[in-house]
């Protein structure tokens, strides 16, 4: 996992580099980054995950797995060390959506719910820069939507997605600080980051906190006439281990945590060179049923997982 669960790159300085099955040297995201390179290899069917701003999606997406950011606190969090308590959600990464479905009943009992029929694209997601494989499937899952009978709706959206995963990541900095975490067991690299967060201005931090619930109400306020939201889980495909590192990953996955709605990541399609990339639908709070039902119809047209080729 990426060191203190707090990145999307697991290149860890204590443990080691987690690398992606399908190109060694490239990142499997993070910051559960074992879990879905774990999944995606073969080694096991199902891994669990945290996802505190999209540390189960991202892995997910960079890995071409599935993944499910449930509901905030559906499922106990008795033994998960902390590190944004509002927000942090476990839940599974899988092959697949029958394998992701069975997990995640293990995990919590999941309230009936029908599938999602008015999907809501969000105006914002077109102001991030994405790859153009990525936009491409996003195009392409929201036509598929459309094929399967939903209703596909644009939505102006006005909060930033940039600056709420920013604020969001501040927070949570913030927060695992106050942790108290011995300086020693933190690499030179974490305390940075800390250090960095914790230089903010209190009246930036606050303005930040202001942000965060105002995005949290603006993802209610749209999800009260759509059913659902597609969006592309990471703006880019997974990037070398070697080099530098976008800090964008969570720019789609972010605001289903402020919001406390469930999240799921499917694999969407791939780069020129054979990379995976992915969309993912988030739903009401205890939506899980439907947003599952949905993704299997989805899945069936998209293509599904494909096993990394021998490297």
């Amino acid at each position: 996992m990426h060191e203190a669960a707090l990145g999307a790159v697991t290149d860890n300085p204590w443990h080691g580099r987690c690398h992606n099955p399908h190109r060694p040297g490239f990142t499997a995201g993070g910051s559960s980054g074992g879990s879905g390179a774990a999944v995606a290899a073969g080694q096991v069917r199902v891994a669990l995950g945290t996802d505190t701003l999209g540390s189960i999606r991202i892995p997910a997406s960079f890995c071409g797995v599935y993944g499910l950011k449930p509901t905030n606190g559906l499922v106990p969090d008795a033994g998960l060390v902390a590190l944004a308590r509002a927000w942090d959600c476990t839940g599974p990464l899988a092959r697949s959506i029958a394998d992701l479905g069975a997990a995640m009943r293990a995990l919590a009992p999941l309230a009936p719910a029908d599938p999602p029929r008015v999907i809501g694209l969000l105006s914002a997601a077109e102001q991030v820069e994405m790859q153009r494989p990525v936009a491409e499937a996003w195009r392409l899952a929201a036509s598929l939507l459309e094929g399967l009978g939903c209703d596909v709706r644009r939505f102006a959206f006005a909060p930033d997605l940039g600056q709420v995963r920013l604020d969001g990541f501040i927070a949570a900095a913030h927060e695992l600080s106050a942790a108290g975490i011995a300086p020693q067991r933190m690499s030179e690299g974490l305390r940075r980051t800390l250090d960095w967060a914790l230089a903010q201005p209190a009246a930036d931090v606050a303005a930040g906190g202001e942000r965060l619930a105002a995005a949290a109400a603006a993802v209610h306020a749209v999800l009260g006439a759509a059913d659902a939201l597609l969006l592309p889980t990471t703006p880019q495909a997974a990037f070398a281990l070697d080099g530098r590192h976008p800090t964008s990953a969570a720019h789609f996955t972010a605001i289903a945590n402020i919001a406390g709605c469930p999240a799921l990541s499917l694999p969407a399609g791939w780069t020129a060179d054979g990379l995976p990339v992915a969309v993912q639908l988030v739903g009401r709070p205890g939506s899980e049923a439907g947003l599952l039902s949905l993704a299997g119809r989805l899945d069936h047209v998209l293509g599904g997982y494909r096993p990394p080729r021998s490297n």
